[in-house]
């Protein structure tokens, strides 16, 4: 855990059985719960849906950018602006009544899309920004590591990622 925090820029890193246990601890973390909408995009592994589901909740899909192939922030933004309101208690998605819980990025094959740019989403309607870099130990943000650009980011060890243990 204090190896992983130190390569990743984190203040701390707590191990799970899993990628996908691990974001479904996080979005429990952030309050994501049942029939809550949570912002994913639709080029991911399975196991990113499923965690928000797990919760209770259900995935909004949209869709990635041609060049990192990581969730559209531009996109992200368009959708909320036609499809939601925000009120005192959080953003609510108008066509459901169903409450936007988080939106949760993925660094695709270790591509880090325009975190500034989620970030000032995320701050802008009071939404938790978890990430799933599931495959991106080692990647880095404008030379630095990516551990404190989101609220929380959960990395894998498994068989197919850049680092594998068990």
């Amino acid at each position: 855990e204090e190896m992983v925090a130190s390569a990743t820029g984190s203040k701390g890193a707590v191990a799970t059985s899993s990628g996908t246990t691990g974001i479904h601890a996080a979005l429990t973390a952030v309050g994501v719960g049942r029939d809550d909408l949570v912002i994913i995009p639709t080029f991911t592994f399975i196991a990113t849906a499923n965690a928000v589901r797990h919760c209770g909740a259900d995935p909004w899909l949209m869709d990635v950018r041609y060049d990192d192939w990581c969730l559209d922030p531009d996109e992200v933004q368009r959708e909320i602006d036609s499809n939601c309101a925000l009120k005192p208690e959080g953003l609510y998605h108008t066509g459901t009544g169903r409450r936007v819980a988080s939106i949760m990025p993925v660094y695709t094959l270790g591509n880090i899309p325009d975190m500034q740019k989620f970030r000032a989403i995320a701050d802008e309607y009071k939404l938790p920004l978890i990430v799933d870099a599931a495959c991106a130990i080692g990647a880095t943000y404008h030379g630095e590591p990516f551990g404190g650009l989101a609220d929380l980011s959960i990395i894998s060890f498994n068989g197919n990622k850049t680092i594998t243990c068990g």
